[in-house]
């Protein structure tokens, strides 16, 4: 004799599906791990906790750099980083002494090749400018700092971080792919 099974109903088909979806669901929170997010080298730069925070080491203290650079003429580097390191500057105090008003200073890398930031002021004044995600100078460029009028001073400061980790160069806008958009006016 032949037994047959009667079709599954909608209900019953969807009430298992409700079912894998929680089970594995389950089973993936339990297995949950720690992310690390790692550094050149292979040191942990930061991790997330299985609650999702993000914990985060600032720079090794070794690491940590303040320059202090004269403003001139020329755009010749000032300061150049040790071999094998780049810079990721994190404040800018600018010493503003102008003779004439205003005074303008350029903080640049390399030989006034890629602008960084400015500070200008009518008088003699300080000014103070953080960078808390960093600007980054490529190992083998220095800092310069122009002025553009006058006299003046800055505190650079930073951290070093190896070379290898920052690119080459910036990213071109040329690399974009082209794209045309073709408008409809609204009806």
């Amino acid at each position: 004799m032949r037994t047959s099974f009667r079709r599954p109903s909608a209900g019953v088909i969807i009430g298992i599906g409700a079912l894998v979806v929680a089970l594995s669901g389950t089973a993936y929170a339990a297995t949950a791990t720690v992310v690390a997010i790692q550094g050149g080298g292979g040191t942990n730069l930061a991790k997330v906790t299985n609650s999702g925070q993000l914990l985060a080491v600032p720079a090794v203290p070794t690491n940590l750099f303040n320059v202090f650079l004269y403003g001139g003429g020329s755009c010749t580097p000032s300061y150049m980083p040790p071999a094998g390191k780049a810079l990721v500057i994190t404040a800018v105090t600018f010493f503003n002494h102008p003779a004439t008003s205003p005074g303008e200073l350029d903080l640049y890398s390399g030989d006034c090749a890629q602008f960084l930031t400015a500070a200008v002021s009518p008088t003699d004044q300080s000014s103070t400018q953080s960078f808390p995600s960093g600007l980054v100078v490529r190992g083998g460029q220095g800092l310069t700092l122009a002025t553009v009028t006058d006299n003046g001073s800055a505190v650079v400061s930073g951290y070093f971080v190896p070379a290898s980790t920052v690119p080459a160069a910036p990213a071109s806008h040329k690399t974009a792919p082209r794209r045309s958009v073709t408008t409809r006016p609204a009806r």
